[in-house]
């Protein structure tokens, strides 16, 4: 029974949400259906972000977090089917002819399924997957989140003996969250039921890059087969921690890991997007983006403002100046979680 729910919670959920930001006067197609499920997953971590960091740092309880996100999700959710059911659906697939593109689809389906199985059958953990778990349990178990020792347990009341990154990027109350709602502990969740979950979100954004740059589902069939490839073999030795393959199929479940694996390629899609159809939803969209990487890691604020800021340089460069503004906007949740990282750091004397 848990299972089905956090199925839901992982699969059923993000769908309509991601159908929010959707008019409903444009058709519904295969590839809206795909991207919507992307844009719900960093619509629901841009939310929780947003909520979240505030009230760890004025230490509020994690109970309290956990029934004002659910109840925002549960309104999104509702608006998301809403629109879903007014849009026009425009459902048509065309299917590759040629025997090769079938025999490489196969192999890309069968090859993803394998880096999955081999997630749910085993796992890598280290010192800092260490620290989240505990901070997940943490929070379930004694209703305080980020105020204790994660080593040892020890209460401290402040947040002096966790890397402040963790309150500014909270992924390990994420999980939480979603181990709380499912009633699966958190090593559990992270490490056997999300993983897999987290490297299929991961290939949909690549399934949703391809969709942008090619037109022929053959092409697209080939990147996805090649990306399947890059991504299993050419990853280096396991200990190459700096290759994004690395993280993709040891330790995605961590917030460094979705970065590399699912908030990179999704930023890049977006930015394809908005290439071809430059309008205030899709920035809105790259904003949430964005946002949502912030949860994730350190890394995520970093990297968000690198490479949405190199298309801010490209922008101006092709002189789309009434683009600025929405480019401001897309880049503001990194600038700020930056910043306030940066003075936290430097107050602490870590810079």
């Amino acid at each position: 029974m848990l299972r089905y729910i956090l199925l839901i919670l992982l699969f059923a959920v993000p769908l309509p949400i991601g159908f929010v930001s959707h008019n409903k006067n444009k058709a519904i197609t295969m590839g809206t259906v795909l991207r919507c499920y992307l844009y719900g997953q960093f619509l629901m971590w841009a939310a929780f972000q947003i909520l979240a960091v505030p009230m760890i740092w004025i230490k509020c309880s994690f109970k309290l977090l956990l029934v004002v996100f659910s109840l925002i999700m549960a309104g999104c959710v509702g608006w998301g089917i809403k629109n879903l059911v007014k849009a026009p659906k425009k459902f048509s697939i065309s299917m590759p002819r040629s025997p090769l593109i079938w025999v490489l689809f196969l192999l890309s389906v069968f090859l993803i399924g394998y880096q999955a199985y081999k997630y749910i059958t085993g796992m890598h953990t280290d010192q800092d997957d260490a620290r989240y778990i505990a901070e997940a349990n943490d929070a379930i178990y004694y209703n305080k989140m980020l105020l204790s020792q994660p080593e040892t347990g020890e209460y401290v009341g402040d947040f002096s003996r966790v890397p402040i990154r963790d309150v500014f990027s909270p992924w390990p109350i994420y999980l939480a969250v979603l181990s709380a709602l499912s009633g699966i502990i958190p090593v559990s969740l992270a490490h056997t039921y999300y993983a897999p979950v987290l490297l299929l979100i991961s290939y949909l954004a690549y399934v949703c890059i391809s969709i942008q740059l090619f037109k022929e589902n053959s092409e697209r069939v080939i990147f996805l087969f090649l990306v399947t490839i890059i991504h299993l073999f050419f990853a280096g030795p396991a200990i190459n921690e700096g290759a994004p393959p690395v993280h993709t199929l040891t330790r995605i479940w961590q917030g460094k890991g979705v970065v590399e694996a699912i908030a990179v390629p999704t930023i890049i899609c977006q930015m394809l997007i908005i290439q071809k159809e430059d309008n205030k939803a899709n920035w809105f969209i790259l904003a949430c983006i964005c946002c949502g990487a912030c949860l994730l890691s350190g890394l995520g604020i970093t990297l968000s403002l690198v490479l949405i800021g190199i298309y801010g340089a490209y922008i101006v460069c092709c002189k789309r100046f009434k683009s600025i503004p929405w480019l401001m906007l897309s880049l503001a949740p990194a600038i700020v979680y930056q910043i306030i990282f940066y003075v936290m750091n430097t107050e602490s004397g870590y810079l």
